[in-house]
This record gives structure tokens, C-alpha cells and sequence, in this order.
């Protein structure tokens, strides 16, 4: 998975995979921004916060290593 998300030049995705009537797993797609906030909710965590952290401080650390 750690391979696929670097060939498409994403730091992170959702993998959908389904299962066959024989419990073999089809993928399906990846999603560059899964559906998981609902999770905020059952366990009081500040998860969209630090979701919208996560975009600025890829920002900064981009900005800090490009060459001057």
C-alpha cells in the first residue's frame, strides 16, 4: 500500500477493497481523504483540528525545504 500511495504522490489515502464470495480481496479504489470525522464524535477526539493541521504543516515543511 506504502508503494501505491508514493506512485501517486499522495502522503496518505483510504484503500477500498471488498472481499469475493471466496474471501479474496478485489481492490477497488484508494481515496486521497477517506470518510472518518464520524469518529470525532464517538471518541471525543479534536480529529478535524488536527486534520486541518496536517495540510499547513506540510506547507511549511515544503517551504523549508525548498533551495533559497
Amino acid at each position: 500500500m506504502r508503494d501505491t500511495l508514493h506512485e501517486l504522490g499522495l502522503v496518505m489515502g483510504i484503500f477500498d477493497v471488498k472481499l469475493t464470495d471466496d474471501d479474496e480481496p478485489v481492490f477497488l479504489e484508494v481515496n486521497p481523504q477517506g470518510q472518518f470525522l464520524f469518529v470525532e464524535a464517538l471518541c471525543d477526539l479534536p480529529l478535524a483540528d488536527i486534520f486541518a493541521a496536517f495540510p499547513v504543516d506540510q506547507a511549511k515543511q515544503d517551504e523549508r525545504s525548498r533551495p533559497r
